[in-house]
C-alpha cells in the first residue's frame, strides 16, 4: 500500500506506505482531483493474460476485489513470473531483472526510496534547493520542512549539539521505517545520548547474538543487524489542533506511469491522536497520529472512529469553528491549504523526477503527510 513520505515531524515514508486504512465510514474520500501531465503511450500489451499476483497483508482484499471484478485471476506462486500485474508490500518481492517492460506493470518504482526513506528525501530536496539557488540566483526555502539534522553524520551532529538549547523538544526519527516505529520524543541532550547508545548497544549485542546463530546454522534477518540511521527534527510544538486533539492530514501521490510521467492527487483525510495534546505529556499516543501507534492503547477499540475525519469533515469544521477566528476564507481547506499541498507534493516530485528508474510498467503510490501549526502554517 502506500508508501509514508514524510513532510512535517510527526511520523514515514515512508513506506513506506504506507499503508493506510479506512476506519469506519470515515477513510479517504473518493478521488476528486488531479494533476495529470501527459497519457501514456504505451499500453500493456494485451496479449498476455490477465493475472496479478499479491504480496503481503496490507490492504490486499481492497487489490484483490476490484481486479477480480474486472475478470483478472490471481495466482499464489511467488516466483511465477508470468503476471500482468505484481503488487507487493515490499519492493525486495519484486525481481526487476525479469520484469517485461511494456507487458507488466509492479506497484513500486526500483529507486522509490528517493522519496520513502526520510534520509533520501530530505538529500534529494537540500540538493535540487542548491541547484536552483544556482542557477536562478536566488535562495529556494524549503520551510515545509523542520529545521532537521542527520544524528549520523559528524558534521551535522555537531551542529545540532551546539543548536539545541536545554528543555527544547525535538523528535528524533529512524530514516528507513515508518507507521511511527521508532521514533521518540527528546528533551534534553541527556536522553538523547543514552537512547542513541543503547540502541548502539543492542545492535552491537544482536550481532554477537546472530555470529553464534549462523555458527550454528541459523539464518538471522539482516535488517536487524545494525543500529538505525536517524534524524532529529525541531519539534512543532504549537500544532492546530481539532476539537483539542493532535492531527495530520494524509493526503497521496500516485505515480501512475514513469514513461511518460502522469502524476495523479488525492485529498485523502484526517488522521486523529485519540487523546487531547498537551505538549507536556511524555506519552508517544498523544504526539503521534499513526494507526499502528493508536493501535497500542487499551482504549483503541472505543475510540477509533473519531481516530479518522473526511476532508469534507474537515472543511466544515474549519468553516464553523476557526474561519472568523483566524480569518480564513470559506472552504479553506479546499483553497489555500489544497493547493499548498499539492505545491510541496509537485516540488518533492521535480526534486527526485531525474532520479527516479523510468520504465512503461512501473507505478508507485505515496501517503504524505502534513501538519497544520496554530498560525494556518502548513
Amino acid at each position: 500500500m502506500p508508501k509514508e513520505v514524510n513532510l512535517r515531524n510527526s511520523s514515514s515514508t515512508a513506506a513506506t506506505g504506507s499503508q493506510r486504512r479506512k476506519t469506519g465510514n470515515e477513510g479517504p474520500s473518493p478521488p476528486v482531483d488531479s494533476g495529470v501531465q501527459s497519457r501514456p503511450r504505451v499500453a500493456v500489451s494485451s496479449n498476455m493474460e490477465p493475472t496479478y499476483y499479491i504480496g503481503g497483508g496490507n490492504g490486499n482484499a481492497l487489490i484483490e476485489e476490484t481486479l477480480n471484478s474486472l475478470g483478472w485471476r490471481r495466482i499464489k506462486d511467488k516466483t511465477d513470473d508470468n503476471y500482468r500485474l505484481r503488487w507487493c508490500e515490499l519492493k525486495s518481492s519484486i525481481n526487476y531483472n525479469t520484469f517485461k517492460e511494456g507487458d507488466q506493470m509492479v506497484n513500486h518504482i526500483p529507486n522509490c526510496n528517493l522519496l520513502t526513506n526520510k534520509l533520501g528525501l530530505l538529500d534529494s530536496l537540500q540538493e535540487y534547493s542548491r541547484v536552483c539557488s544556482a542557477v536562478q540566483r536566488k535562495t529556494m526555502k524549503l520551510d515545509f520542512i523542520p529545521e532537521t539534522y542527520r544524528l549520523d553524520d559528524p558534521k551535522d551532529r555537531q551542529t545540532f549539539d551546539q543548536t539545541y538549547k536545554e528543555n527544547e523538544m525535538w523528535i528524533c526519527k529512524p530514516t528507513g521505517r515508518n507507521q511511527g516505529k521508532g521514533i521518540f520524543l527528546v528533551r534534553s541532550l541527556s536522553e538523547l545520548n543514552r537512547a542513541t547508545e543503547a540502541e548502539k548497544e543492542g545492535a552491537t549485542e544482536h550481532k554477537e547474538l546472530s555470529r553464534e546463530g549462523e555458527a550454528r546454522g541459523k539464518q538471522d534477518d539482516p535488517r536487524k543487524r545494525k543500529s538505525l540511521n536517524r534524524i532529529i527534527q525541531r519539534y512543532i510544538t504549537d500544532p492546530l489542533l481539532v476539537d483539542g486533539k493532535k492531527f495530520d492530514i494524509r493526503c497521496y501521490m500516485l505515480i501512475a506511469s514513469t514513461a511518460p510521467y502522469v502524476i495523479l492527487y488525492h485529498k485523502g483525510y484526517l488522521r486523529l491522536s485519540m487523546y487531547n495534546y498537551d505538549n507536556t505529556c511524555d506519552n508517544i499516543i498523544a504526539h503521534l497520529t499513526n494507526q499502528f501507534i493508536q493501535k497500542k492503547d487499551p482504549k483503541y477499540s472505543e475510540l477509533k472512529e473519531e481516530t479518522a475525519w473526511s476532508m469534507d469533515r474537515f472543511n466544515q469544521y474549519v468553516n464553523e469553528k476557526l474561519s472568523a477566528e483566524k480569518g480564513l476564507e470559506k472552504d479553506w481547506v479546499y483553497g489555500p491549504l489544497t493547493t499548498t499541498m499539492k505545491q510541496i507534493m509537485t516540488h518533492s516530485f521535480t526534486a527526485v523526477k531525474h532520479k527516479l528508474q523510468r520504465k512503461v510498467g512501473y507505478f508507485d503510490l505515496y501517503g504524505l503527510d502534513f501538519m497544520i501549526d496554530e498560525h494556518m502554517k502548513i
